[in-house]
């Protein structure tokens, strides 16, 4: 048994190691295909691991809610999805940025059909936080409710989870409007990560999809497009 926690550790240590890689190398090499695909088939590979022993790994892995290293709560959370367990106490979580972009991406590739339940349990029910990621994820899942969703996050929400709204809003294809960017951005201070990450997605995105902007009569804009992809 010792042996097998042995090797449960160097997975989850690994699987963490090539997250905060993979981070690292979407920022700097702006998603470069290569290199994603092969770290992703090798997080696959560790995350698989730690999933078949998921009944042993709760002396090797923080819970989702405890982790706080980003590597640690992406691979805390893409176990929790893959086995549908342990996701719940997420909904009442604070956390940031880089916290909510490693629950998203854990649950946008490894959640089941329990995963999903778990997600629209925190929509209805969960903080802020857990509420901005499950507004994304509807957005990435291609969820009818999405827009509906997402409107309503940047219209009754406030802080990250307008910021969220905005960001299913684009991926979405939905036009927002420009001065509606620059408000939400402001309303970002206590992470400034959520700000700084936002208009750099924002501009990246426009960049890449050829936003189509169009002065409006008070002389603001609008843009549609993806957004936010981390």
């Amino acid at each position: 048994m010792g042996a097998r926690v042995d090797i449960l550790e160097q997975h989850a240590e690994e699987a963490a190691f090539l997250y905060r890689r993979l981070r690292r190398s979407r920022r700097l090499l702006d998603g470069n295909a290569r290199q994603t695909r092969s770290l992703l088939a090798r997080i696959d590979a560790h995350v698989d691991a730690l999933t078949l022993f998921a009944g042993e790994v709760s002396g090797v892995l923080a819970l989702p809610e405890a982790a706080t290293d980003l590597g640690e709560r992406f691979v805390a959370t893409a176990v929790a999805a893959a086995g549908g367990e342990g996701l719940a106490a997420l909904g009442g979580t604070a956390f940031g940025y880089e916290g909510h972009v490693a629950v998203r991406d854990a649950l946008l590739r490894y959640a089941t059909p329990k995963g999903r339940a778990v997600v629209n349990g925190w929509l209805a029910e969960g903080g802020d936080a857990a509420r901005g990621v499950g507004v994304e994820l509807l957005a990435r899942w291609g969820d009818p409710r999405a827009v509906k969703v997402a409107m309503r996050a940047v219209e009754r929400g406030s802080g990250p989870l307008r910021a969220a709204g905005v960001c299913a809003l684009g991926r979405a294809g939905e036009t927002v409007a420009a001065e509606t960017v620059s408000e939400v951005m402001r309303g970002c201070p206590k992470d400034a990560a959520w700000g700084r990450r936002f208009w750099t997605r924002w501009c990246t995105q426009r960049r890449r999809w050829r936003w189509r902007w169009r002065a409006s009569g008070t002389g603001g804009g609008s843009t549609s497009g993806g957004c936010c992809s981390g």
